[in-house]
């Protein structure tokens, strides 16, 4: 989930070309992506540089990183049938 985020981070702030030339880029987008997905609150100063898609990518893996990766996929995938599950039932004596 990190690495899909940390690739379309890389598309949307820095062209191709620019990106092979400059390694602290690469470092500084892998840092940005994993502690936005660890929630842990730390940044290299480069989230508020980010175009608006790269800060709705950061604020989604923010989000899936506080919710939890299997909440999220259960959430999104599969739903249950409805109309499955019964009622109990117990005689109770009062008195």
């Amino acid at each position: 989930m990190i690495m899909i985020f940390f690739i379309f981070l890389l598309i949307t702030e820095h062209p191709p070309s620019t990106l092979m030339m400059e390694r602290k880029i690469f470092v500084d987008v892998l840092f940005e992506a994993v502690s936005a997905f660890g929630t842990v609150g730390l940044s290299l100063g480069l989230t508020p540089d980010l175009t608006t898609v790269g800060k709705i990518l950061i604020l989604l893996l923010m989000f899936i990183g506080r919710v939890g990766p299997l909440t999220v996929t259960l959430a999104v995938g599969r739903k249950s049938p409805k109309g499955q599950f019964q009622y109990s039932e117990e005689g109770v004596m009062v008195g």
